[in-house]
């Protein structure tokens, strides 16, 4: 379990950079134009699956 929640977590960084270098554009990638939409919606079904997760752990 401990290697697919670092994973995981390595996961949620990059797209976590990604979305904050959409929203300040502080480097041009020219191939991020085209997977922009799949890493969107990756994005998002992420941050439902922490929300699930979130709400299911509860304290």
């Amino acid at each position: 379990m401990g290697a697919i929640s670092k994973t995981l977590g390595v996961i949620y960084l990059l797209i976590g950079l990604y979305l904050a270098n959409a929203s300040f554009d502080f480097v041009s990638l020219p191939i991020a134009g085209a997977i922009e939409g799949l890493i969107f919606l990756i994005a998002a079904v992420l941050v439902i699956i922490s929300g699930v997760k979130n709400l299911i752990k509860g304290d």
